[in-house]
């Protein structure tokens, strides 16, 4: 697996990209299915969902801007440009949780029913992005520890040019 999955002429799919669109529409799916035992409609979860999402690509965009702004400097339309990478996890929940919560209490719904609803469905959507994570991860840590003496997963590596070892985090990182 690579980090580009395929390309078609000028247009690149993305590894990360794929799972993340995985992630995003099983969670959703698995939300209208316990929102319904809940009593709430399908549509409501579905227009709730793409507010959310939205809400949480702009949160985890916005947060990776914050703490790498110096890469930034140079350029302000590069903000905008997410298909370079730079999405942080803790923005998106962020942004994601506070985007849905604000949409569901301004339609006058019960919030703490879409918390139940929503909870299980972010969970297993962090969960596939987290697959998308490790190929992209066991692709860097194979790169840096191809000269290590041991292919052991657990194994500290050192990367090419650097001068500190590090484990890598594919299944560590929370």
């Amino acid at each position: 697996m690579y980090p580009i999955l395929l390309e078609l002429g000028p247009i690149q799919i993305y590894t990360y990209g794929v799972f993340l669109a995985l992630a995003f529409y099983f969670s959703v799916r698995w939300a209208v299915r316990s929102g319904g035992t809940l009593g709430i409609p399908e549509e409501k979860i579905l227009n709730l969902a793409i507010v959310s999402i939205l809400s949480a690509i702009v949160g985890a965009r916005f947060t990776y801007v914050v703490v790498y702004w110096q890469k930034f400097q140079g350029g302000f339309l590069d903000v905008f440009k997410i298909w370079n990478g730079g999405l942080v996890f803790y923005g998106g929940l962020i942004g994601g949780v506070l985007g849905g919560v604000l949409y569901w209490w301004w339609k006058k719904e019960n919030v703490l029913a879409m918390a139940d609803c929503a909870a299980m469905a972010v969970s297993l959507g962090q969960g596939i992005g987290r697959i998308g994570c490790f190929f992209l991860r066991l692709l860097l840590w194979i790169a840096c520890s191809s000269g290590a003496s041991s292919g052991k997963i657990w194994n500290s590596v050192s990367c090419p040019g650097s001068d500190s070892s590090s484990y890598p985090g594919l299944f560590f990182a929370g």
